[in-house]
């Protein structure tokens, strides 16, 4: 009996990451919101939403109580509230990992939106089982069912979304940022770096995001 304690612990922890609460949101679509209710899968240790799981869609029932899966193809986000935080899920033409080949079927996914504006900053949730295939600049986050690392991500109003290069994080993004000379100054003399991302994604949207 006691050989099998390991095995029962780790399906009971399993078990916990498997959880959903049914929380009321909204999905927008390209001329529609619908008022659902969603399955979100949470994370009881950590008592958060799995984001990992919600990049890849979400399970939702509608008015008629049916079950219904939504992907990143059909609708343009959705929204649900959780505890203080109101969680934006945005549709994006999935982002291209350095190193990491995108597979047909996965051109599209949900992101975290963390600031909207005139540039917008999402969050990516790298599966822990997906191979370690990008730079040494990755947030190393503490251990989890699902989530080892967490990227980040740029997008100018009407462009496609931009990983911030870790090696040349200084050239890359003064380049990027040529229409705000003074955030591209900032970073030109490092005064601002990749762990500033929030500063930096205000500072433009506060002083060059007309």
């Amino acid at each position: 009996m006691k050989k099998n304690l390991p095995i029962f612990a780790v399906l009971f922890l399993f078990s916990l990451q498997l959880q959903a609460r049914k929380i009321e949101g909204i999905i927008i679509y390209e001329k529609d919101t619908l008022n659902v209710v969603f399955n979100i899968p949470v994370r009881l240790i950590f008592n958060d939403p799995d984001f990992e799981k919600l990049q890849q869609g979400v399970v939702y029932f509608d008015a008629r109580g049916k079950r219904q899966t939504l992907r990143a193809y059909r609708a343009r986000e959705f929204r649900f509230r959780f505890g203080d935080e109101e969680v934006r899920m945005v549709a994006v033409n999935r982002p291209q990992l350095p190193g990491y080949r995108i597979m047909p079927g996965e051109e599209q996914m949900f992101l975290k939106l963390r600031i909207d504006g005139p540039l917008r900053l999402f969050q990516y949730y790298r599966p822990a089982e997906e191979p370690d295939r990008t730079d040494k600049y990755a947030e190393v986050m503490p251990p989890a069912f699902s989530v080892d690392f967490n990227y980040y991500y740029l997008q100018k109003k009407g462009r496609e979304i931009k990983y911030p290069e870790g090696f040349s994080f200084k050239n890359d993004m003064s380049d990027y940022f040529r229409d705000c000379p003074g955030l591209s100054q900032l970073l030109e003399s490092k005064e601002l770096r990749k762990g500033d991302l929030e500063t930096i994604v205000n500072y433009y949207n506060t002083n060059c995001g007309n």
